[in-house]
């Protein structure tokens, strides 16, 4: 958690995923990204489980298939809430959107 790749928001997920069994309340998919929703922006992407983009505020998902199939993920020891880098006055939000097959495009 804090490394920026979803730690707490995968744990939330899960618990979400393993209570829905556990106590068979038969919810979808698409009621378990809505609950997470309320608990970070990135829970629902963890509850589906699958690669993909995100739009809005996490819960606007396109499923991607990316080719690497191993990554590195290194941490420093430094850690920063997402709330703290989504609520500071300096985050400018004037990006141009693009479209997810530009994006794609792009890291080819």
């Amino acid at each position: 958690m804090g490394g920026g790749i979803g730690g707490g928001s995968s744990n939330a997920a899960t618990a979400l995923v393993a209570l829905n069994f556990l106590w068979q309340t038969e919810l979808t998919f698409d009621e378990l990204a809505e609950i997470g929703l309320t608990l970070g922006a990135d829970v629902p992407v963890f509850v589906r489980g699958f690669a993909a983009f995100a739009e809005g505020v996490g819960e606007k998902l396109s499923q991607a298939h990316p080719k690497e199939q191993y990554y590195l993920v290194i941490k420093p020891k430094v850690s920063i809430a997402t709330v703290d880098i989504f609520t500071h006055p300096e985050l400018t939000r004037n990006t141009p959107k693009r479209a997810l097959s530009t994006l794609l495009d792009a890291l080819t």
